[in-house]
């Protein structure tokens, strides 16, 4: 069950715009409002603080994409670099239609995206968070996990999931805190079997903002290199 996301950034409004704004700190978000939400709220703040910088959580499923966005929403997106969806304007709304990457003029665009479902037992509710990154080398860090995770044949892994500011701007980074040993007798916490969903293409959830959403162009640059 999806639970929610776990941010980087919010949308503001201003002047009958909306714009994304850094936060510098993470933010839970929970899919569903009410006392949940707040208990949730609440309890990740006991953990890590009112505005934290990192936490522990375990993986369980990595899913990269490719994909491109404007200010209006997602433009196009694919699992695999060879067949997507783009969007299609049309007078009665806005459509995805099937198209071969081969086969787009501006396939050049799109971005690397990796996606972490995380399990975090401490937090009520049975089900999965996400966090969403372009960070090239958060994906190369998230790329070693996924072999860790399949030679070790684990459920899941266990992560410390960081955001710190440096010089070249804000910047993910996920390690594992055990030893080679105690990975090797790990057991971690087990869902009930269900199939793993597709990640939503159509849009982000309210405040899934992206690390590089609200980089400066100048950082932007800077993590390109």
């Amino acid at each position: 069950m999806f639970l929610g996301t776990i941010n980087m950034g919010e949308r503001r409004s201003s002047k009958g715009s909306s714009y994304p704004s850094q936060l510098g700190h993470f933010k839970i978000v929970p899919a569903s409002a009410g006392g949940f939400a707040k208990e949730v709220e609440k309890k990740f703040a006991e953990l890590y603080g009112e505005q934290p910088t990192s936490f522990k959580a375990e993986v369980f499923s990595i899913q990269k994409r490719y994909q491109r966005w404007s200010a209006r929403g997602l433009i196009c997106s694919s699992s695999d670099g060879i067949k997507g969806r783009r969007r299609i304007e049309k007078e009665e709304g806005a459509e995805f239609v099937e198209v071969k990457c081969s086969e787009c003029q501006e396939r050049d665009k799109c971005k690397e995206q990796v996606s972490l479902q995380l399990i975090i037992p401490e937090l009520p509710g049975v089900g999965w968070w996400v966090l969403r990154s372009s960070q090239r080398s958060f994906i190369q860090s998230c790329e070693y996990l996924n072999s860790i995770k399949m030679k070790y044949k684990l459920n899941t892994i266990p992560v410390e999931i960081s955001l710190r500011r440096t010089t070249r701007g804000y910047r993910l980074s996920v390690i594992v805190p055990l030893t080679l040993k105690e990975l090797r007798e790990w057991q971690g916490t087990e869902l009930p079997d269900v199939e793993l969903p597709q990640e939503v293409e159509e849009g982000k959830e309210e405040g899934d903002i992206d690390i590089e959403d609200y980089l400066s162009q100048s950082e932007k640059e800077l993590f390109e290199k």
